[in-house]
């Protein structure tokens, strides 16, 4: 069954869509008052759980629901649906959904994981996670590289669900409290003696500033001013700016990567704030969603185009009517006309009316 995010707010966003009709990106988005599940959100969640499922089992055979004991999946509408369409509802026992929940174990902790792993990555690298959009962009990677059938399959069977095995989670019970172990402290770490100097290698370390280029450049000349130079001597400064020219050129690569990841990150995102008309708080899937963004930049588009066309007529129209006016004014030696400008179409006649777009 596809993912269902809710959203705190009363309208659908554009921004929440991003063109993307993958089916493996398919989803299910709603806004509701305060970001939680409400009684119409259950409903309607149901029906979606039914319309997906039915095809899977044979016609007369029951399915059933697992979840939790929120109070908008007890109410008697949603037990009346779920009587009405042959579904099973299995409610977590109070006080041990955190054990008996199949999705809450290893699925979600290996989401969070990557969850928190990805959004530190796009913080770092100077990108921009405080939007929903963002989140939405986000949790698509990171659900496609999580949940994998085996990793689910696990889950059920961990909490016992299937196969059926109550043992599995009546075992992890504990009977009772158990003494705590007292902690002791054995001495403590001593520290480093201060008299210990560390040895230093910057005599022969590379160099990796102009000021220690221009000191190695200085010693080879002062070698070689010599009648014998020093051949060991010369060798081993040659080899330490080789050795920094490397460097540089590493660091050079380096700093060239990041900055382009960076600026990958950093892509401006144009934002919209334009609500789905006839949407408002109705669940959209991501096709749906996607479909009538595109119909809204379709009309805008056609329109657009009809808008330029009429100012396309009408300018040839006030051209046409200015020449016939300048020729007037050739025959009578008066002028009745201006030219006619880009951004304004208009002409004054010799009785002081205006007439323009």
């Amino acid at each position: 069954m596809h993912p269902w995010f809710l959203m705190r707010g009363s309208e659908q966003m554009e921004d929440w869509y991003d063109n993307d009709n993958d089916p493996s990106n398919y989803r299910v988005i709603k806004p509701t008052t305060k970001g939680w599940t409400d009684d119409k959100t259950a409903i309607q969640w149901l029906l979606d759980f039914h319309y997906t499922t039915k095809k899977r089992v044979t016609k007369g055979r029951p399915r059933v629901l697992v979840m939790d004991n929120h109070g908008s999946h007890g109410t008697p509408e949603f037990e009346y649906i779920c009587q009405s369409l042959n579904i099973i509802p299995w409610w977590f026992i109070p006080k041990l959904t955190h054990r008996c929940q199949p999705l809450d174990g290893k699925p979600f902790s290996v989401l969070k994981q990557k969850f928190r792993k990805k959004n530190n990555e796009i913080v770092r690298w100077g990108g921009d996670v405080d939007d929903k959009r963002h989140f939405l962009q986000m949790i698509k990677t990171v659900r496609k590289d999580t949940f994998k059938a085996q990793t689910v399959k696990s889950s059920f069977y961990d909490t016992g669900i299937w196969p059926w095995n109550p043992h599995i989670v009546c075992d992890q019970i504990d009977p009772g409290w158990e003494d705590e172990p007292v902690i002791e402290i054995y001495g403590h770490t001593p520290s480093p003696d201060p008299g210990i100097e560390i040895p230093s290698s910057v005599t022969n370390s590379p160099p990796n500033s102009d000021q220690r280029f221009s000191k190695i450049e200085n010693k080879l000349q002062t070698i070689f001013e010599n009648d014998e130079p020093d051949l060991p001597k010369v060798q081993k400064h040659i080899n330490r700016a080789i050795r920094g020219g490397k460097q540089a050129i590493q660091d050079l690569a380096l700093a060239k990567q990041t900055i382009k990841k960076m600026q990958s990150h950093k892509i401006p995102i144009k934002k919209s704030k334009r609500i789905i008309k006839g949407a408002s708080k109705s669940p959209l899937s991501s096709i749906a969603g996607n479909s009538r963004v595109y119909r809204r930049c379709t009309k805008e588009s056609r329109l657009d185009i009809q808008r330029e066309s009429a100012d396309a007529r009408i300018r040839d129209y006030w051209l046409r009517a200015n020449q016939a006016l300048k020729e007037k004014e050739e025959a009578s030696g008066g002028r009745d006309y201006i030219d006619v400008d880009d951004e304004l179409f208009k002409y004054v006649n010799t009785d002081g009316m205006v007439a323009q777009k």
